[in-house]
């Protein structure tokens, strides 16, 4: 799912793309993320891996976890950051125009209006 996301923002016309994922296996959270900083390579990052409390006892588990997600939160500012430069170099049209409803140069025909010559000549025929 991550190299999906990856690509969307490729597409969208960020240079250097990066996502963050976790992964929560029962109590077990792992931070990881991916980015391209080589074309057509895709670096898998392992960021960090901590418990998740189950009970209030527990909240000492969090102290862990503080590293990893303020790393990704720092990874998520930058290509937030990144993918609102590039929206704000659009023009205001463009940024409204859903891209899989129009395509530049291509125009979608209008259907022919009926006339009604056709129906009177089925009618007199008959």
């Amino acid at each position: 799912m991550m190299k999906l996301i990856l690509n969307r923002i490729l597409e969208a016309g960020v240079l250097v793309p990066s996502v963050v994922g976790l992964l929560i296996k029962g109590s077990r959270c792992e931070v990881s993320s991916i980015s391209l900083d080589v074309e057509a390579l895709y670096m898998h990052k392992l960021i960090g891996v901590f418990e998740l409390p189950t009970n209030n006892l527990q909240l000492g588990l969090l102290c862990p976890a503080i590293g990893p997600l303020k790393f990704a939160r720092d990874v998520v500012k930058q290509t937030t950051s990144s993918i609102i430069a590039h929206r704000s170099r659009e023009s205001k049209k463009d940024r409204w125009r859903r891209p899989s409803y129009y395509v530049k140069g291509n125009r979608i025909p209008t259907p022919k209006a009926a006339t009604g010559q056709e129906d009177v000549t089925r009618d007199s025929s008959s």
